[in-house]
């Protein structure tokens, strides 16, 4: 596959490293992107449960160019400054995940009611 998009110009490939797995008391990446890493020539992103050492190292290692952090930054939206000064992450993810699909849910019904009455009112 990713042989493939060379052939189409793709800029970048972004993949989802299977989540971290424990062994012993430490929590480890399988590295199981390599084949794809090697096979692409265009920007690679890695995803998947990593933390700052891990992209740091993940990226000076040329296991991948560019890291991206999903559930870590939901719960630090300002997570690149916490990185940069060696903060404490928040790990309240759920409940920030949850307050915001409720958020969301309520816009979206507050949109769909104002539509169907403006529907409603046509007829």
């Amino acid at each position: 596959m990713a042989k493939v998009l060379n052939k189409f110009g793709i800029l970048y490939c972004h993949m989802v490293e299977p989540r971290m797995v424990k062994l012993g008391e430490k929590f480890e990446t399988p590295h199981s992107l390599h084949p794809i890493r090697d096979a692409f020539k265009g920007t690679f992103i890695a995803a998947g449960g990593y933390n700052k050492e891990d992209g740091n190292k993940a990226v000076s290692t040329g296991y991948t160019d560019l890291v991206a952090y999903g559930r870590l930054f939901l719960s630090n939206p300002n997570l690149p400054r916490r990185f940069e000064i060696d903060a404490a992450l928040s790990t309240s993810t759920t409940e920030r995940l949850s307050t915001s699909l409720i958020q969301l849910l309520d816009t979206l019904t507050i949109h769909f009611l104002h539509q169907m009455s403006k529907c409603a009112f046509q007829y």
